[in-house]
């Protein structure tokens, strides 16, 4: 929450803005549905996060925590207001979710871009089928690995995840073992949060 600059963030906005979806929103039938004018212009890896499953038992959401060690894979839209509007709606913000600023870097330049993450006091549980079907799909869309979304299956998941450090870009990091470190992941990528 201490990151978060609520002004800059629920003010109305009148352009476009870059979101960073890391769930279902991945899905190009569900973006498609809940966004028609949403333009997906790249991917991207925030660094600093993991993903986890919360909520209700058997329908758990996606939402992402800090973690400085490990990183999640987003897929970076191009939203118009109205689409925004569409998103804030769905995603039942600012209740369910609120929004988290971070910088990305597009063609080798900096623009803002936003992300939901899930608010606080929600417990860690397992999704529906239906909805992790959906990330899954989306995950293919976009080439991420599967590996990932096993990992925030189980809040437990020092019990069975083989990680390794490795030098990235001249930092330390934990990465999966079975991760390859080719385009396919593209590590490399980082994402640097905002600090208001």
């Amino acid at each position: 929450m201490d990151n978060i600059n609520p002004k800059s963030l629920q003010k109305p906005n009148k352009s476009p803005r870059y979101y960073l979806a890391y769930g279902d929103n991945l899905n190009p039938e569900q973006m498609s549905q809940r966004c028609p004018n949403a333009k997906r212009v790249d991917d991207a890896m925030l660094k600093g996060y993991r993903l986890a499953f919360k909520g209700e038992k058997d329908n758990a959401y996606l939402t992402i925590e800090p973690d400085e060690k490990r990183y999640v894979a987003a897929g970076v839209y191009r939203l118009t207001p109205s689409d925004e509007a569409s998103l804030d709606r769905y995603e039942d913000y600012p209740n369910t979710y609120i929004k988290k600023s971070f910088t990305i870097y597009l063609r080798g330049r900096p623009v803002d871009a936003f992300a939901y993450v899930m608010a606080e006091g929600r417990e860690y549980n397992n999704p529906s089928n239906e909805y992790l079907k959906k990330v899954r799909e989306g995950y293919e869309s976009f080439g991420f690995d599967q590996l990932l979304i096993r990992f925030a299956l189980d809040r437990y998941e020092k019990e069975y995840i083989c990680w390794v450090t490795r030098i990235v870009d001249g930092q330390l990091m934990s990465i999966p073992k079975k991760v390859e470190m080719g385009d396919k992941m593209r590590v490399s990528r980082f994402v640097k949060e905002d600090r208001h």
